[in-house]
């Protein structure tokens, strides 16, 4: 039992209009107002698990959310791994490079993303009126705005620039408004991340899958170091006001601001980090919160079915899924043989019940189901995390060594040589004094591989295009190699959008597209 449950209030949806959308005038919806929402703590509260639920949201599908539709677009078309199979409907656009505009996920996460966005901007406008207490109104307020950074976050690294909407949704005179620079929609992020920092609660004072300091601080760290690799390696246009040298710094002191948590700390097992019954350990910041259920509707997961080795047997009752995705060769030789993380990510091992049965093809284990796990085959119990320590750790080598020229420094070593300790059954090699950058980058994918990380690392790096021409695989196929194309960085506008919001043009389409 998870200890934030998603539940989205019925109460909730009247306002939960999509961000932008001139299809509004097509229908009358009515308005909740503050006065309705906001008037105790415990309503206050509803209303913010509403936005912290578009996260797993159902609606209008799961493909709207991380419940599966952005699994597949944060994950599929990279050189980690490959889809079974070159037609499968369900990932094969992604993963071979063929979705265009009128893409079906693309607008469902669009619209779920701009919905949620339009909640937080309710409660950060109009909760300041309400009779709360001012601390009640203070917390609230910061949660709001981290969420709305973390949904701004993923859009403008989709998309680039996207219109900024700052304010609710109340009548039909704000549903068309433009696209919005790269460089406004990151100072926003910045605004809302910093402004909320010192106003959330620390680990101990919350529950798994809320905003808290420490997640806030992380999120700042990757946006900064986000911000100046696209600054650097100028793979997609509109990063050409952001000091690089500067957000490189800025990513490793906030960084270092994380590792100060008390409550953050590396596990030795690996794998608990990702077992639903120990999940919400000490190396998770941050992660969407799933329930397992016994329909397809309910609040689950679909990593399994898309990460999980293979089901031999019932379909729902295994600790196995349908295997939509099997590692790559590059994947499977970037691990030593002493790496405890291969053992988890890279199996030979199908499962019939919970019995292991060995098999001749490479699956993805990261995301398994419990052991003798009953429910329905699409709603698994698995969070998706976002924000990991492990990750943080990274992220400050990584910045550190691109302040120096490339070159690994005494604490980027350090947060290395941490962390491989605790992932390695002996003595972890060394890492190499040259090309350390391209080592990191590897690391980041033994450790972070299936976690939605491999695809926008390679993005804002410029290492995109050559890193699937590169792929090698195993029992998979693909024919991503043959149709990544420079335009492939950035993601198009919906084209939903376009039609309907009359303050986006044809024009204003992202280039190729």
């Amino acid at each position: 039992m998870k200890s934030l449950k998603y539940i989205f209030l019925g109460l909730l949806l009247v306002s939960s209009q999509w961000g932008c959308k001139k299809f509004l005038e097509e229908n009358a919806y009515s308005f909740k107002t503050p006065s309705n929402l906001m008037q105790t703590p415990e309503a206050a509260q509803a209303y913010l698990v509403g936005v912290y639920d578009r996260l797993a949201s159902t609606s209008p599908t799961f493909d709207a959310s991380f419940r599966r539709g952005m699994l597949i677009v944060a994950n599929f078309g990279t050189d980690d791994f490959a889809p079974k199979g070159v037609s499968n409907g369900i990932v094969s656009d992604y993963a071979n490079y063929t979705y265009t505009a009128n893409d079906a996920k693309l607008p469902l996460i669009w619209d779920n993303f701009y919905a949620g966005i339009n909640q937080a901007d309710d409660i950060i406008e109009n909760i300041g009126a309400s009779p709360l207490p001012a601390e009640t109104v203070t917390r609230i307020t910061a949660e709001a705005k981290f969420l709305r950074a973390l949904f701004y976050f993923y859009l403008v690294r989709m998309h680039g620039g996207v219109p900024l909407v700052l304010k609710p949704t109340t009548d039909l005179s704000n549903l068309n408004t433009p696209r919005a620079t790269i460089q406004a929609v990151y100072e926003q992020i910045l605004k809302d991340l910093n402004e909320a920092t010192p106003a959330l609660p620390e680990v101990s004072g919350t529950v798994p899958g809320r905003g808290t300091r420490g997640a806030a601080l992380a999120l700042l760290t990757k946006v900064y170091l986000t911000m100046a690799s696209y600054a650097k390696y100028k793979t997609v246009s509109g990063y050409e006001w952001v000091n690089v040298n500067e957000s490189f710094t800025k990513a490793v002191s906030t960084g270092k601001l994380v590792l100060a948590i008390t409550d953050y700390s590396l596990v030795s097992n690996y794998g608990s980090i990702f077992d639903s019954e120990t999940e919400n350990g000490p190396e998770t910041i941050f992660s969407v919160q799933m329930e397992g259920r016994s329909t397809v509707s309910d609040e689950g997961s679909f990593l399994t079915n898309l990460f999980g080795p293979t089901n031999i047997g019932d379909i729902n009752v295994s600790r196995g899924g349908q295997n939509n995705a099997r590692p790559t060769r590059n994947l499977v030789n970037r691990y030593d043989a002493t790496d405890t993380r291969k053992a988890r990510n890279i199996q030979q091992l199908g499962y019939n019940g919970c019995t292991p049965v060995v098999q001749t093809v490479f699956y993805c284990g990261k995301f398994m189901k419990p052991c003798g796990y009953d429910g329905q085959h699409f709603s698994d119990p698995n969070n998706f995390p976002l924000l990991r320590l492990a990750d943080v750790m990274l992220e400050i080598a990584e910045a550190e060594a691109e302040l120096n020229n490339g070159a690994a420094t005494p604490f980027a070593l350090q947060m290395v040589n941490t962390l491989r300790a605790k992932r390695y059954s002996t003595t972890p090699p060394v890492p190499p004094a040259t090309n350390f950058l391209n080592f990191i980058f590897d690391e980041r994918s033994r450790e972070l591989c299936y976690e939605g990380q491999r695809w926008f690392d390679l993005a804002r790096t410029g290492r995109l295009i050559a890193a699937v021409k590169a792929t090698v695989l195993t029992a998979a196929t693909f024919t991503g190699a043959a149709n990544i194309k420079p335009m492939h960085y950035l993601f198009p506008i919906p084209q939903t959008e376009i039609d309907n919001n009359s303050a986006i043009e044809p024009s204003d389409q992202n280039p190729g597209y």
